[in-house]
């Protein structure tokens, strides 16, 4: 199944979302925060069809890893999303008067960050090359999250080298296994 077919499930007319019970099924073995994130909650995004419509869903193995902050915003984004995320970056400069509620978040997110120094959910990335791109982190959902990071490091409120999860989904080698991104 490739991202496209998704856009045939049933979904709610009010906010587009794709059902969960009728996507979970067919995807047995992807974890349930990809289903969620990437599936159901965007799979009828115009945008995410135009970049990602053409992935086989199924040859994708995902995994959760950690990498240096630095690495990570360094990834590539959607030019429909590369804006947004410089602007969400940009909500960190007032930082130093307002503290951790700059983020104009939810209590509940920006508690976490304060405590934990990163993201209560990790974000979906892909492997670039999927996309026709060398070697890269490809960001497919977190853009406030990686946007509040990339803010964050500017400010010199997070280490460039601090650690931070994320989902990573690349295709299965054909020994099965997945490549890894050495680098964002």
């Amino acid at each position: 199944m490739h991202f496209r077919d998704i856009l045939a499930l049933p979904h709610d007319p009010r906010n587009n979302v794709i059902a969960l019970e009728t996507t979970r099924p067919l995807f047995p073995d992807t974890p349930i925060d990809i289903v969620e994130q990437f599936y159901t909650d965007h799979g009828r995004n115009g945008h995410f069809q135009d970049a990602y419509g053409h992935v086989a869903l199924h040859d994708l193995a995902w995994t959760k890893l950690r990498l240096p902050a630095e690495k990570i915003v360094a990834c590539s984004v959607h030019p429909a999303f590369r804006q947004y995320v410089g602007q969400v970056s940009e909500r960190t400069e007032t930082f130093p008067e307002r503290g951790w509620d700059c983020m104009g978040h939810t209590d509940a997110t920006v508690n976490y960050w304060r405590t934990h120094r990163t993201w209560a959910r990790p974000p979906v990335f892909i492997h670039g090359r999927i996309l026709g791109e060398r070697r890269r982190l490809r960001l497919v959902e977190g853009h406030t999250r990686v946007g509040i990071l990339a803010g964050f490091l500017q400010q010199g409120v997070i280490a460039p080298a601090s650690e931070h999860e994320f989902w990573f989904g690349a295709y299965k080698n054909t020994n099965g296994k997945q490549s890894t991104p050495r680098t964002a």
